[in-house]
This record gives structure tokens, sequence and C-alpha cells, in this order.
């Protein structure tokens, strides 16, 4: 299958490449509210919306992902099942795994071959098709020259400060599963990020990724 030979190279490509690219041709460092996605379960962004959407015969609403996603015999109203798709779907666009044509979401080329890799595949294959992101590929062309704040990121959006204080949460939790991923990699970092001091600290103690640097 070509596309699943494509997704596989992009996994063998180090990581260090992309960031070098990104510094290279990257026109500016301006994060969009879109770049700032929310969620609930990081699996409904990956496998899960790979599952919730493969073999349909059509596109689905935010409201039909949501149920879905959450097809474990509690009820919920359609508020909470259009939020939930929506949150999860517009994550899983992050990572290339969603498409969305009239408000219609479907699964994405590399969404239909993401369950044939194996693991350690999938989550090198992520960290890596998440540097389209903005904010990510901020944070880690930062974090290569200096400690990073996402918080004095986050203030340049234009977003609501309760709707900032909800998104540092997921943007925290990708950045924890990021760097579990990198510590895989024989990739090293010599900054941190200033509002995580706990995954700071365990990484102090890894042989390679993300070691700070003595002042």
């Amino acid at each position: 299958d070509g596309m699943k030979e494509y997704a596989l190279e992009i996994c063998d490509i180090p990581f260090s490449v992309f960031l070098e690219y990104i510094n290279k041709y990257q026109e500016n460092d301006v994060i969009s509210a879109d770049c700032v996605s929310q969620f609930s379960k990081l699996d409904d962004c990956l496998l899960g919306f790979c599952e919730a959407t493969d073999n349909m015969r059509r596109p689905l609403t935010f409201e039909e992902i949501g149920e879905r996603l959450q097809d474990d015999g509690v009820y919920r109203n359609s508020v909470a099942n259009i939020k939930y798709g929506e949150n999860h779907s517009k994550m899983a666009l992050q990572f290339g795994l969603a498409q969305c044509r009239y408000n219609y979401w479907y699964i994405s080329a590399l969404g239909k071959v993401f369950s044939q890799l194996p693991k350690e595949k999938q989550d090198a294959l992520m960290i890596r098709t998440l540097l389209r992101n903005k904010l990510y590929a901020l944070i880690f062309t930062r974090l290569q020259t200096q400690d990073v704040s996402i918080e004095s990121i986050l203030q340049k959006v234009n977003i609501s400060e309760s709707t900032r204080t909800r998104r540092l949460s997921s943007v925290k939790r990708i950045l924890t599963w990021f760097f579990g991923v990198l510590s895989t990699e024989d990739f090293r970092y010599h900054y941190k990020v200033i509002e995580c001091p706990l995954l700071n600290r365990q990484n102090e103690n890894l042989p390679v990724n993300y070691i700070r640097r003595s002042h």
C-alpha cells in the first residue's frame, strides 16, 4: 500500500530534520486560535477518530462522531455529543487523520492506514505530523535555544482568558505525550517548558531527550 509506505518513510526521517525545515522556512510565529485545540481523551483524537469514521459511506457531523466516540451506553444530550465530536475531530485534523468539507468530517488517506501501523510507528508519525501546527512547531523550535513558557505564547493568541486556561491543560497533556514519544528516539533537548515542572524533572534523568543546560 503506497500510503502506508509513505507513512513509514515519514517515521524514518529524524525529528531534528523537521525542526531544521521549520527553522528555515516558517515565515512567522503568529498562532491562530485553531492551533490551540482542546480535547478530553488523546486516543479519541487518534485511533478512536479513525475507527469512528472509517468505512462510513458518507461524512459525519460533530454530533455523530461524538456519539460514536462515546458509545458506552451512557446517555448524553445533543450539545454534549456535538462538543465532544467537535473537539476530537479538530484535534484529529491537526494530526492529519481527518478532513472536513462543508462542516462534515471524514477520515483522511493517512487516517486510513493509521490503524495498520505498529503503536510505536503511530506515535512517531503523529509527533511529526503535529509539527504542521504552528503552536507545537514554535514550542519545539524554541526549545532548541531557550526555556519556553506556554502561557506566554498563548497570551498572544486571540482567545478569551477562560478558553486559554482550559486549552492550556490540553497543550500540557499533548507535550507530556510528545516528550514520552521523543524519549524513545535519539533526540536531545537542553531547555525546559516552564509550566511542566514534573515533566522536566522526570526527563532530567533520561539518557537522551530534554536535559536542561546548566547556566
